[in-house]
């Protein structure tokens, strides 16, 4: 189980691993790319400069950090999980204008739940609990991304349960609670 990245790595390690973990709950988990991760690549844009070193640099040398400088970090961060390139990796935007890179991009896709549910169909039916919720004032549209993710788990009849709740993205750890409650309830 795993909020936000956390519930990425959850839902992934159970279409890759589903005869491992055979309970699985993501709160607010990375799907649906598009909607979680473009709108905050003009504001990445922005804050590197055309640098991410220095913008790197800078961010762990200035105490107050920028209004742009987390999403800045999370595309990075982000970057180096979907984009690797040898010791480096790939940025999904050109450093001088912003245009989206689509050879780029399309590397990031391939590790989108919502686009591996169809390859990974008869693992997530083996699960005896697969538990998806997010806030449905999640800052960083992770709602609608579980929506479009759990209407594809429909579309393959991959039993789930789908919940939504009146919040946003932070400070949510006490859904933790439900989720911790319904592996208690399906653990052998």
């Amino acid at each position: 189980m795993g909020k936000s990245s956390g519930g990425y790595g959850a839902l992934i390690m159970a279409m890759r691993h589903a005869d491992i973990f055979g309970l699985v709950c993501s709160t607010s988990g990375d799907t649906y790319f598009e909607l979680c991760y473009l709108p905050d690549i003009p504001k990445a844009f922005r804050a590197i400069k055309g640098n991410p070193k220095a913008f790197m640099e800078k961010f762990w040398r200035e105490e107050k950090k920028g209004k742009e400088d987390f999403p800045a970090l999370n595309i990075i961060g982000m970057s180096a999980c979907y984009s690797p390139n040898g010791n480096e990796f790939d940025l999904p935007f050109d450093l001088e204008t912003g245009e989206i890179r689509r050879d780029v991009w399309e590397k990031w896709l391939t590790h989108d739940p919502a686009r591996l549910v169809e390859s990974s169909a008869e693992n997530l039916k083996s699960l005896k609990l697969l538990y998806i919720d997010a806030g449905t004032r999640d800052e960083f549209a992770l709602d609608l991304g579980a929506r479009i993710l759990c209407k594809k788990l429909r579309e393959f009849d991959v039993p789930h349960i789908h919940e939504e709740f009146d919040d946003g993205h932070m400070q949510i750890s006490y859904r933790y609670n439900h989720s911790l409650e319904l592996i208690s309830q399906n653990f052998d």
